[in-house]
């Protein structure tokens, strides 16, 4: 049965495990356990503040009624038992070698985004008096930060997997039926794309874009064979303005708005990834994150039915003992 939930949050903010070590044995409260992994109190009330500042900035806890925040405490609770079953079920399936290369990537632009928010504070007095606003220490800070990047690559993985289930496209019959439903829907047509781009200097010999072009295969051929799309735009992306962000444009195109050599991606489809595209300025390797269409709205919403069905099984599997602040004591 499908639930609604009242957080509209990415998929990737899952939880159920504390990034930081803990050095001595403590006393903790815990929400639940799923399949043995803890869901700590102190983990719901930071993922409870973090949404807070996130979908309402001047408002804080001390604003909500008690009655409202448990009500808020429960379905956070149960949004993170479910993003701790979706990213159990990833871990179980990757091997050590991917999750090595996913803790790292991950720590890496964790350091990053922390370095960046620092620098939004000119002296460590202005640093503790923002930690004091939000009630959050700059090490809870990291944590959820650092969970929200690996478990990002985790729901990549996931989203991987449910491509390559059949899932099959509309027929002219669901797309009317849609349209009917939805006459508000009106696509604009633009792709939203990331792409990993290999530099060409105008004066390159023949034998060193050759040599370009065979590194820009070799790097289709493992985002291909699965390897996350953002860690390798992260690491070989010489485009230094989308890198860092996975190499995910800001905005989405429309067809004819950036370059013509482009315009071939608009009949690709979500997901899908080129073949190296030769520019002026060098090869692109892109990627297909969304379309706005009917067809692919169609589709994304059969790719969400997919992703509920397999949560359901999942949840169907599981062993879940909800607590909700009985003590534990953690070594």
């Amino acid at each position: 049965m499908k639930r609604a939930f009242f957080f509209i949050l990415p998929l990737y903010l899952w939880a159920g495990y504390s990034a930081a070590p803990v050095d001595a044995a403590v006393i903790e409260t815990i929400d639940a356990i799923v399949n043995g992994e803890l869901i700590l109190t102190g983990d719901v009330e930071v993922e409870l503040r973090i949404n807070l500042m996130r979908t309402n900035q001047n408002k804080s806890f001390s604003d909500i009624s008690e009655e409202e925040l448990n009500i808020l405490r429960r379905k956070m609770l149960s949004m993170m038992i479910d993003r701790t079953l979706l990213s159990q079920y990833a871990r179980e399936k990757l091997t050590k070698e991917w999750k090595d290369r996913i803790r790292n990537q991950a720590t890496l632009e964790t350091d990053r985004l922390m370095d960046q928010y620092r620098t939004r504070f000119s002296t460590p007095e202005d640093l503790a008096r923002e930690q004091e606003r939000i009630g959050m220490t700059w090490e809870e800070i990291r944590a959820v930060r650092y969970r929200e990047i690996e478990l990002r690559y985790l729901e990549e993985y996931i989203r991987l997997q449910l491509n390559r289930s059949k899932i099959e496209s509309p027929t002219p019959q669901e797309i009317a039926a849609f349209q009917k439903e939805h006459p508000e829907a009106q696509p604009s047509g633009k792709i939203l794309i990331a792409h990993i781009f290999l530099r060409v200097a105008p004066n390159a010999s023949e034998e060193e874009e050759k040599a370009i072009l065979e590194r820009a295969n070799s790097i289709l051929l493992r985002a291909r064979a699965g390897e996350l799309f953002e860690a390798l735009a992260y690491e070989y992306s010489e485009d230094t303005l989308t890198s860092k962000q996975g190499g995910q444009f800001p905005e989405p195109l429309e067809k004819g708005g950036y370059i013509e050599e482009f315009d071939p991606l608009f009949d690709m489809n979500e997901g899908d990834i080129s073949e190296p595209i030769r520019s002026p300025q060098g090869y692109h390797i892109v990627k297909i994150l969304s379309k706005d269409t009917i067809e692919d709205l169609i589709m994304r919403n059969k790719r969400v039915e997919e992703r509920q069905k397999l949560l359901e099984e999942l949840r169907e599997k599981a062993t879940i003992d909800i607590r909700q602040g009985a003590s534990v004591t953690l070594p």
